[in-house]
């Protein structure tokens, strides 16, 4: 993060958080699993950006997650 960055504050904020949301994945695990799908021979992210984005600053080695064959649709990702 830069100062002279013009989203410096929202970018600090968004940070502060993750931090937050991490230190909770730290001490409870993720309470939600987040959602991946199978594209050839790896997997996308569908839903839980800030849950594996906070997993990552909790030094999680392994996250849990729900599996999809195919891209979820809005209406599944709404129901899930």
């Amino acid at each position: 993060l830069s100062e002279s960055d013009p989203q410096f504050l929202i970018k600090k904020e968004e940070l502060d958080s993750l931090a937050l949301l991490s230190k909770s994945i730290q001490k409870h695990g993720l309470i939600h699993p987040v959602i991946v799908y199978k594209t050839g021979d790896g997997y996308k992210l569908a839903a839980g950006e800030r849950r594996f984005l906070a997993s990552l600053l909790a030094k999680k080695e392994f996250i849990e997650v729900r599996v999809f064959d195919e891209r979820p649709t809005e209406n599944e990702l709404r129901l899930i």
